[in-house]
């Protein structure tokens, strides 16, 4: 309504009577500016981010307790139409670390449209591999995720490399005074160690990114110490973690020429039961040769619905 009979009207006579004044104009700018402090303070407030969607079940009870609410007055016991509705109101914390076995891992590949973000927790760390395509997401879907589950802590972030369909969120995680980062493992290390001089910034390098969590393996295949291309896809981090039996290969955006190079300097270390498809699945990646030696019990497609590159 403020809109409707205040800046609209002041904004439409302001144009017509420009000539004889233009104070209608400041008036409808000093309204408008008010709503859109108002507006983006509130899109900015943590409160409307942290409950997530209700289970089915909690939807079913709440439409049992609505309908019995609504029954015809005089209906015995309508009141336990409210205890119905009391599931609605729960915000149960999701997969509690410390159920979390020795030697156990829990893999969440977000939705984040047309882009990459992937968490990975064991029993006592957690590790965010890219942040999406802009920091949007990163408010939006990579943080409520983590407050879903009361994380205060990424242990390692691992940005595989600056496209800002995988770094995008990036800035939405570093600037909450909420959250720490221990670590962040990228392709481009000079370059972060120039955006973010506070944090501790490794390059990510084969045979030298080794660590064992918990139980869990974690592991950077590429690139290589000193290896240089131009195509920033094929710098990317390619990240394997093992729990027990169970493996996944985070690629990043490798072409099929690192995925030769992958062949040839790790064969059948290459096999997961989970892996994230190459480039987003592009004609560029997943070569019939790479699919083979991996073995995938399960390929995952980070991708947007409609997305510019069919």
């Amino acid at each position: 309504p403020w809109t409707s009979f205040i800046v609209i009207p002041f904004t439409l006579l302001g144009i017509v009577l420009l000539p004889f004044t233009s104070g209608l104009l400041h008036i409808a700018a000093f309204t408008f500016d008010t709503i859109l402090s108002s507006i983006t303070w509130v899109a900015n407030w943590d409160g409307n981010l942290w409950y997530q969607h209700p289970s089915l079940w909690t939807v079913i009870t709440a439409m049992i307790g609505i309908f019995i609410l609504f029954l015809p007055r005089g209906f015995p016991a309508r009141w336990l139409g409210f205890i119905w509705l009391l599931p609605i109101f729960y915000n149960p914390q999701h997969n509690n670390a410390s159920n979390f076995k020795q030697g156990e891992m829990w893999f969440n590949l977000l939705d984040v449209g047309q882009g990459l973000a992937a968490v990975i927790r064991t029993k006592n760390h957690v590790l965010i591999y890219d942040t999406g395509p802009n920091k949007y997401i990163g408010r939006t879907v990579i943080i409520p995720f983590l407050k879903a589950r009361k994380l205060q802590h990424i242990d390692k972030l691992v940005i595989s490399h600056t496209d800002k369909d995988h770094d995008g969120g990036i800035e939405a995680i570093l600037k909450r005074d909420d959250l720490s980062v221990g670590e962040i493992l990228t392709s481009a290390a000079d370059e972060y160690k120039v955006k973010y001089p506070k944090y501790k910034i490794e390059p990510c390098q084969a045979g030298r990114n080794h660590w064992i969590w918990d139980g869990v393996t974690f592991q950077i295949l590429h690139p290589p110490v000193d290896f240089k291309s131009k195509n920033t896809n094929d710098i990317s981090c390619v990240l394997k973690v093992n729990s027990g039996d169970k493996s996944i290969l985070l690629p990043g955006d490798i072409s099929k020429n690192i995925e030769l190079l992958l062949i040839t300097n790790y064969k059948s270390e290459l096999q997961a039961d989970i892996l994230v498809a190459p480039h987003h699945g592009s004609a560029n990646s997943s070569s019939i040769s790479f699919i083979n030696i991996v073995k995938p019990k399960i390929v995952l497609f980070s991708t947007g619905y409609n997305n510019a590159y069919n």
